[in-house]
């Protein structure tokens, strides 16, 4: 995995340690993500396009750093985010620095049951499809 400075990995430049970490963690356990990748979002009635830090597009949830938490501004437009994503039916999970980690481990086991549910599904529809 090439890694040219300290915000770069596997080609890609992350805006923040804490992003660099969760991208780092989910690469080494298998989970496909787009850093930064498009989506629409409907807010005070018009489209806008937003770029969330992780989109894990086999389950489609939204995952947003808040790394800067404390900082007025910038926690009204967390605020506002957390508001747009559950108006627009979008699964996001919101990390912060201090549970970086734990919240992690708490999504893989989240994305992991949900995958295997997804596998059980399949399994079946395939053994159904042979009869």
């Amino acid at each position: 995995m090439k890694q040219t400075n300290k915000l770069t990995y596997n080609e890609t430049t992350y805006r923040s340690q804490g992003e660099l970490r969760i991208a780092k963690f989910l690469t080494e356990v298998g989970i496909d993500f787009e850093y930064e990748f498009p989506i629409a979002v409907k807010h005070n009635n018009k489209i806008s396009i937003w770029y969330p830090d992780f989109y894990l597009k086999e389950f489609q949830i939204v995952i947003e750093f808040f790394g800067m938490v404390g900082d007025q501004n910038y926690d009204k437009g967390t605020k506002k985010k957390k508001e747009t994503y559950k108006q627009c039916g979008i699964e996001y999970i919101g990390i912060y620095p201090k549970e970086s980690n734990n919240k992690i481990f708490d999504i893989l086991y989240d994305i992991s049951n949900l995958f295997y549910d997804k596998r059980k599904k399949i399994k079946r529809i395939i053994e159904e499809n042979k009869k």
